[in-house]
């Protein structure tokens, strides 16, 4: 599942980015009232047929519109769909958040811009001490990738909702900022996603393990100082 919604939300953020662009644009131009008045000059002016073209193609526009809208409402989905599947493969009694409330408080409006640091730089903290604590190290989380990602998460999304947009120079780095995010983001996810799957694997072997296996690696595990409080 983790990998289907990984490999979805990256295939549909191209469109994505396209779609902002187009609903932005028809936003801050006002598009609607130039189509209506359009049309109505050339239902006196045109034959039939064509008046019959240019509905179909407003159809057509309309369909467009809708189709950037329920895009843009489900890629929060599918990153609130990957953020679960990442804290479900923690074990419960090692991870500072429960899955739902890491991935449904994403789709809260401008509390998901801070709530990302929790989710995404405390997701990181977490799997590296469990990773470290069974010889995992290779797989561990580069934490600056995501830190630097949700730092930047903030800028693209004003940047995208067109805020920054009436000063140059705010433009110019919101747009930097996007670049920045999107590149911090496509490394985080990968890594997140090795880091996942490795701890799930050793999750299952350890169900095989003997009781007094297990409970020595517990042991092992707390000594190395595994603490998952919210600060840290």
């Amino acid at each position: 599942m983790l990998t289907v919604a990984y490999g979805l939300f990256w295939f549909l953020m191209p469109l994505a980015i396209l779609a902002g662009f187009f609903l932005r644009r028809q936003f801050h131009m006002d598009l609607a009232p130039f189509f209506l008045n359009y049309s109505r000059v050339q239902i006196d002016a045109l034959p039939p047929p064509t008046v019959l073209d240019m509905l179909n193609s407003s159809t057509s526009f309309m369909a467009l519109q809708t189709a950037c809208v329920v895009l843009l409402v489900l890629m929060p989905l599918i990153l609130a769909v990957i953020t679960y599947q990442l804290w479900v493969a923690l074990p419960p009694h090692r991870a500072r958040l429960d899955p739902l409330r890491a991935s449904v408080v994403l789709l809260i409006p401008a509390i998901h811009l801070l709530w990302a640091f929790v989710a995404f730089v405390g997701f990181a903290k977490d799997a590296n001490r469990i990773l470290q604590a069974r010889a995992l190290s290779r797989y561990k989380i580069n934490t600056d990738v995501a830190i630097g990602m949700c730092a930047t998460f903030p800028v693209m999304v004003l940047s995208a909702a067109g805020v920054l947009s009436r000063i140059a120079i705010l433009s110019g780095a919101g747009i930097l900022a996007s670049v920045a995010c999107l590149i911090f983001a496509w490394f985080y996810f990968a890594q997140a996603r090795k880091a996942a799957v490795a701890i799930a694997g050793s999750n299952r072997r350890k169900i095989t393990e003997s009781p007094a296996l297990s409970q020595r690696n517990e042991a092992q595990d707390k000594g190395k100082g595994i603490s998952f409080d919210l600060m840290r």
